[in-house]
């Protein structure tokens, strides 16, 4: 498989002491018949000879694969070296849940705070109106509570679509795919949807 999709959105997960699943938002920078190269800005713990997850997606198909760190430099250079195998499978819609709350969050390169409205969720991602307009395939960070389910959310999304309402020309209904959560709040998220009507509205406070 060739990747041609430079600052592709890349998660890695650190396979040592690490019991949560904690995920590391990265940028590919380059691919060659040896090596794996990422932009991993602040990610100190990426050092050599770590094992790693890594997981990307590109259109509707997700790509996995087990590998070590080759070299890491303090300016967030990541070599990875490349496996024999990467391993693909197609993305299915998941189920949602419908869940109004006020959101706050970050563009991931930059400074400044926005907010939106969630609409519904889903393992994989949610569904926000804000008065924010996004290009599609943008980086933001997340810090959320549901408090019903106690579940918080910290970590990237990506920005899958992104338009204007046909009502409101200030206001873009945008679609986040969760990038970098955890795989302990993934399962948390997957028992929250799953246990609850996909019909009923549940209305939260902010946290």
């Amino acid at each position: 498989m060739a990747l041609k999709h430079k600052d592709l959105p890349v998660s890695v997960c650190p396979l040592e002491d690490n019991e949560e699943g904690k995920r590391i938002q990265t940028l590919l920078r380059g691919l060659d018949s040896q090596y794996i190269r990422l932009y991993a800005p602040g990610a100190a713990e990426l050092r050599k000879g770590l094992e790693l997850s890594v997981e990307f997606r590109v259109d509707r198909h997700e790509f996995s694969l087990t590998t070590t760190v080759a070299n890491a430099t303090p300016e967030g250079e990541v070599t990875l070296y490349k496996p024999a195998v990467i391993h693909r499978r197609r993305l299915r819609d998941a189920r949602r849940r419908p869940l109004q709350m006020r959101i706050y969050f970050t563009l991931w390169t930059e400074t400044g705070r926005h907010d939106g409205e969630m609409q519904d969720i889903s393992a994989d991602g949610f569904r926000m109106i804000s008065r924010k307009s996004f290009r599609r395939g943008a980086l933001i960070s997340l810090d959320f509570y549901i408090r019903s389910a106690r579940i918080r959310v910290i970590g990237q999304g990506l920005v899958a679509w992104c338009r204007t309402m046909e009502d409101n020309e200030y206001l873009h209904e945008c679609g986040i795919q969760f990038t970098t959560i955890s795989n302990e709040t993934r399962k948390k998220l997957e028992r929250f949807v799953g246990d609850g009507p996909e019909n009923a509205e549940i209305p939260e406070t902010e946290a």
